[in-house]
């Protein structure tokens, strides 16, 4: 129980702080990690402000569809994982 109160606590702050900086927050979802521990993922809508936002946001993956590749980010907050994706065209 203990921790669930955590996670929650968290993702409130961290949702909080992201509408404080007037970041749109799409959705937010939890998921088990292999090791046994919980981790809260928040997704944004990608902005130009993220990257001052969260000076140390890394590079998670990238998929290419067609002429269009979409760039996974993230950055952790309060112990809750931001995410967002930007779309480029390389045609």
């Amino acid at each position: 129980m203990s921790s669930a109160t955590t996670l929650i606590t968290n993702l409130l702050r961290c949702i909080l702080w992201l509408v404080r900086h007037g970041i749109y927050v799409i959705g937010f979802s939890g998921r088990r990690r292999g090791n046994g521990t919980d981790v809260v993922t928040v997704r944004v809508a990608a902005s130009p402000y993220l990257y001052r936002l969260l000076t140390d946001a890394n590079w998670l993956k990238q998929h290419r569809d067609g002429n269009l590749v979409t760039h996974t980010w993230q950055a952790i907050r309060f112990g809750t994982v931001i995410e967002w994706e930007e779309v480029t065209c390389v045609a």
